[in-house]
């Protein structure tokens, strides 16, 4: 049976975001089409950690070979690849904020990026290793405050 992960990161409710309803109607699509199970990583609710030099370390360290403190530091983080890993399909439904992407989009993506894991060091550059996974991206711009519809 397939996986579907679906990560959501508007800090705005189902109702008010555009984002996720966007990636929500995708990830509807796709599971009923294909009976996938679907696991759900809401960034906005989710406080994630940014790496730090220590969390960096923690994540590049053979589990077996982890202090204590590592395996807490690097917990989040094996947690998260675990998901990604375990994904067929990946739906990323985010908002646009400040001209770019949330924080916390930001942050997820450094953490399930692990060299050796997620991706490899070429000749050539870095390299993909999550090979044979689909993607869909649900981008949303926010409207300024000045250009949304009042109900008062």
């Amino acid at each position: 049976m397939s996986n579907i992960l679906h990560i959501t990161a508007s800090i705005r409710s189902d109702a008010e975001s555009v984002s996720r309803q966007l990636g929500q109607s995708i990830v509807d699509g796709l599971a009923a089409k294909s009976g996938a199970s679907v696991t759900t990583r809401d960034l906005a609710a989710n406080d994630l950690p940014f790496v730090s030099a220590e969390r960096f370390a923690a994540g590049l360290t053979p589990a077996a070979d982890r202090t204590t403190q590592q395996a807490k530091l690097a917990a989040i983080a094996d947690t998260l690849i675990a998901e990604l890993l375990a994904a067929d399909t990946i739906v990323i439904a985010s908002p646009v904020y400040n001209f770019g992407p949330p924080a916390s989009l930001k942050a997820w993506a450094d953490l399930v990026a692990r060299a050796g894991t997620t991706f490899h060091y070429t000749a050539n550059g870095p390299e993909g290793l999550l090979t044979g996974k689909k993607a869909y991206l649900a981008i949303a711009p926010a409207a300024p405050r000045w250009a949304r519809s009042s109900t008062s």
